[in-house]
């Protein structure tokens, strides 16, 4: 992005055009999920880095990730890799609607489910009640919160 003059606009930001772009910007989620894809067959975090025989999991877990992911957020933001394209369509447009409310319920649902059924971890029943009770609350708590705030619907 680059910032816009004054007289152009009200809007201070602008997305820059296409050719202008760095290429590992421009395909960051292609090059990040078959990087991340690959690595993920090739080595478990378990194993050891083969020359200092160090544990891998500090490694990824503490920032060795964080360049992948950069260019993954940055080629998302500016929607000209095909994998940008595809989450822009319509059926991942409205995850966003729900996306608030599943962090937000998250544990609660969790916690619930899990005293009510005397199971734990990612079950069906979990899962499902997490979608319901995210819809719903994106419905009844969310949509009218953000009127009332005067905040941009999603």
């Amino acid at each position: 992005m680059r910032q816009r003059t004054p007289n152009e606009s009200r809007r201070a930001w602008a997305m820059r055009p296409e050719h202008e772009i760095p290429l590992p910007v421009r395909f960051g989620p292609t090059i990040s999920f078959l990087a991340l894809g690959v690595s993920a067959f090739c080595f478990s975090p378990h194993d050891r880095l083969p020359l200092i025989r160090k544990p891998l999991a500090p490694l990824l877990l503490k920032g060795g990730l964080l360049p992948l992911m950069g260019i993954m957020v940055a080629g998302l933001a500016c929607q000209k890799d095909p994998i940008a394209k595809l989450f822009a369509r319509a059926p991942f447009r409205w995850t966003e609607k729900v996306c608030l409310m599943t962090f937000v319920l998250q544990a609660p649902v969790h916690y619930g489910v899990q005293h009510w059924t005397r199971r734990s971890g990612l079950t069906w029943t979990f899962a499902t009640s997490l979608l319901v009770a995210s819809i719903l609350g994106h419905a009844f708590l969310e949509q009218p919160w953000r009127t009332f705030l005067g905040v941009r619907a999603k």
